[in-house]
């Protein structure tokens, strides 16, 4: 039965990887239809990376499609000292012509230099920088298991090739059409450990992509020990870190940095605090209020009882003129000092923006601490300039039990 192109397209982009080879095999047709279904989303088999450039250098159309791209555990030096690893060096004239692709990228003299070592030495890193280069459409990518000074890669460096963004401020028309990555909205970093974590200041090429729009994080390192090497301005809107370290001053530099931010969620883990983190709910706070006016979303979140606020004794005060805000997830003691034990405690309803949808508050076990809480949503919750507000709830750690949700609409 015959069937029209776009209905086949349609079939062909909802097809799993093997229904889609098997379709691809049907027709012409069928085969014309789902090369760019195959190779949308790529996830590189590391043992055979030179016949997968071969193919990309040779049919350029085929790299076009290429949208999403997974470097699945991204270790490159541990990769390129083994032998074992499986990719042949391809022959010379095959290799001449990779050499020919990378030469042609308009990339610095040191990085094609890089390149070339890289291919010629059965590189990992340096294939796979290639691959990111010669795809040139890609919107998101994702390291879902990364090794230590990964910003020493070739990677990271064809990255930092794009072009920053004007020290003025962000670009407010959109991407140049002549920049590299105009299309790389999404990165996704997950750091196997926070020991000896890649630190997220290192990895400029990254956060002042020209187009980037969404950084998740797990297991960086935010410290304010070290600093963007020059004043420069991410269009990055929404930030998603999970168990990383971070301390006041990087958390100033990376608000200064990131002046269209709208979301920011931090889940905190066991390993927040590292030797040198010093956090400080002030600072924060005082920072939120200078730099971070523009957020529509603030969560700070943790899967422990109290995690580290013991530490901190202070509050971030008021977070009324965030007045853009729609969603609030913080600890109590945030808002209110350790254990919310302030000699003239400030009412919530007047420390947070009237524009509120969402407000969640993490409290102790303590019954008269969530007592406190209780009394303090419930004034939110009744107030009627409150007129967004769709949630209101707070989450308890109960001893056994973990975190439970109450909520109080």
């Amino acid at each position: 039965m015959y069937l029209p192109e776009e209905i086949l397209h349609n079939i062909a982009k909802n097809l799993e990887v093997d229904q889609l080879l098997k379709f691809s095999r049907a027709s012409r047709t069928c085969h014309r239809l789902a090369q760019p279904a195959l190779y949308a989303h790529l996830k590189p088999d590391y043992e055979h990376l030179y016949a997968l450039l071969r193919t990309l250098t040779d049919q350029p159309e085929k790299a076009a499609f290429v949208r999403s791209i997974v470097l699945d555990h991204f270790y490159p030096f541990e990769y390129d000292m083994e032998e074992s690893h499986g990719d042949k060096l391809p022959p010379t004239e095959e290799l001449s012509k990779l050499f020919a692709a990378a030469e042609s990228l308009s990339l610095t003299s040191q990085v094609v230099d890089r390149l070339r070592r890289g291919l010629q030495d059965n590189s990992t890193d340096a294939k796979l920088a290639l691959l990111l280069c010669l795809c040139p459409g890609v919107e998101s990518l994702s390291m879902p298991e990364t090794a230590y000074f990964i910003q020493d890669s070739v990677v990271i460096s064809v990255l930092g090739e794009s072009g920053p963004l004007p020290v003025s401020g962000p670009s407010r028309d959109g991407p140049s059409t002549d920049r590299r990555f105009q299309s790389l909205t999404e990165v996704q970093i997950n750091h196997a450990d926070t020991e000896g974590s890649t630190h997220a200041f290192a990895l400029e090429s990254i956060i002042f992509l020209p187009a980037i729009k969404t950084l998740n994080g797990h297991m960086l390192d935010f410290l304010g020990r070290q600093r963007f090497s020059t004043p420069r301005y991410s269009s990055i809107r929404e930030i998603k870190l999970t168990y990383s370290i971070i301390d006041s001053g990087g958390w100033e530099q990376l608000l200064i940095a990131c002046p269209d931010l709208r979301s920011l969620s931090i889940e905190f883990g066991d390993a927040i605090l590292g030797a040198e983190c010093e956090l400080s709910w002030a600072s924060v706070g005082t920072s939120l209020r200078t730099h971070g006016l523009r957020l529509e979303k603030l969560s700070f979140e943790s899967e422990m009882d109290n995690f580290f606020l013991e530490e901190l004794d202070e509050s971030m005060g008021s977070l009324s003129s965030l007045s853009l805000l729609q969603t609030l997830n913080l600890p109590y003691d945030s808002l209110f000092g350790r254990t919310g034990q302030m000699a003239h405690p400030q009412r919530l309803k007047d420390m947070v923006p009237k524009t509120l949808r969402s407000l969640c508050l993490q409290v102790d076990s303590d019954p008269e601490l969530r007592e406190q809480c209780e009394k303090q949503l419930r004034e939110v919750r009744d107030d009627s300039r409150f007129q967004e507000l769709q949630v209101v709830r707070y989450t308890v750690f109960e001893p056994g039990r973990g975190p439970v949700q109450v909520d109080m609409r």
